[in-house]
């Protein structure tokens, strides 16, 4: 996905230089604050329970959308995408598999 994203012209871990970025920019007190965030109904605790179905969700139903793109740019073809796809899904459902990502937040503040 990041080579296909690269051939677009899109940089998947773009996050990470926005640091830099906004010091650059003259932005003061910059930090980074990370955050785990489940994928699918599996932490115990319903605060982070909520939070992986609604991502879970959000992935299964965008995930032919953010998908199509960078793969077609690797030259896939349509039929091989949506085998992949498919195999993203079961995987997605298995309830075994514990998923998270981590969710990296860019925050500073603008000069006075």
């Amino acid at each position: 996905m990041a080579a296909g994203l690269r051939v677009i012209g899109t940089d998947l871990h773009a996050i990470l230089s926005l640091p830099d970025i906004m010091r650059q920019a003259g932005f003061v007190d910059v930090r980074v604050i990370k955050h785990k965030v489940p994928i699918g109904p599996w932490p115990r605790d319903d605060a982070p329970k909520a939070v992986g179905s609604l991502m879970k969700k959000a992935i299964l139903e965008g995930l032919r959308g953010v998908s199509r793109k960078p793969l077609l740019a690797l030259a896939w073809q349509r039929v091989q995408i949506e085998i992949f796809l498919m195999e993203v899904r079961q995987a997605l459902m298995r309830s075994d598999l514990h998923a998270y990502f981590t969710l990296h937040v860019v925050v500073g503040k603008k000069p006075e």
